[in-house]
């Protein structure tokens, strides 16, 4: 799919089957494609998406893949980056991917072709996601602690454990919105493997969109603005036979 360029540029929401399978069917409700281009780090892209189980069985996404090539055709895709959080989903559950990488085979955003964001997936009822409370919130706009000019959007999570045993391997997928519900930023991060958060408990998570960056200065300059944050909190599990799982 061809796009138009300037500085800074995003990709059409896309809510259409990306991956089927008998009864199962991964969509793709939202998805951005930032690019920026700076004299330091050449051409750089931004990928973002969400993806929901729209089929009646469970699915697990696999890594999604950036094809590309440039204005003769040849391919410059990126490498595959990026790990899937909460990637097992149930019928009607969603996460969210993003990654961002140079382009070193371009030296300008108008060399660009085609590029498309391929995603795969399939049945897997062996594996599965344990979703957690979790509480987002945004604080816009902070500034540095040393640089004051420079600011951040700030997000967290306060995830707390709601069952009755102690909860270890815990992931969390954060998704940074804008005023109209294209994704700005995706962030993972997790509680290291060997802690464990206690019955009744809860610890919050903080990550941050550094809006000096090439890509959140031409998002300023386009009137871009972290409006909300998307959280999941999450633990993966193997699904015992016969049984429905856990908690």
């Amino acid at each position: 799919m061809k796009r138009p360029f300037a500085a800074l540029l995003t990709a059409a929401c896309l809510c259409m089957p990306i991956s089927a399978f008998a009864d199962g069917e991964l969509t793709a409700t939202q998805q951005d494609i930032y690019f920026t281009e700076s004299d330091l780090w050449g051409v750089t892209v931004y990928c973002y998406t969400k993806i929901e189980n729209t089929g009646d069985v469970p699915m697990e996404v696999y890594q999604p893949e950036l094809w590309m090539s440039d204005q003769d055709g040849n391919d410059i895709s990126p490498g595959n980056w990026g790990d899937v959080g909460a990637r097992y989903l149930q019928p009607g559950d969603y996460t969210y991917y993003g990654f961002s990488e140079a382009l070193w085979d371009v030296s300008s955003l108008e060399e660009i072709g085609e590029y498309e964001l391929h995603i795969d997936g399939a049945e897997n009822p062996s594996r599965a996601v344990l979703r957690l409370s979790a509480e987002p919130k945004l604080e816009k706009d902070v500034p540095d602690k040393y640089w004051p000019e420079d600011q951040s959007d700030l997000m967290f999570a306060v995830v707390t454990n709601d069952l009755e045993e102690p909860l270890y391997d815990i992931g969390i997928v954060m998704a940074l919105l804008d005023q109209d519900g294209h994704i700005m930023d995706v962030e993972y991060t997790a509680l290291p493997y060997n802690f464990a958060l206690m019955p009744g408990s809860s610890i919050q998570y903080q990550s941050n969109f550094d809006q000096s960056t090439d890509l959140g200065k031409q998002m300023k300059e386009n009137g871009i603005e972290a409006f909300s944050v998307d959280v999941i909190g999450y633990i993966e599990y193997d699904v015992p036979a016969e049984d429905d799982g856990i908690g």
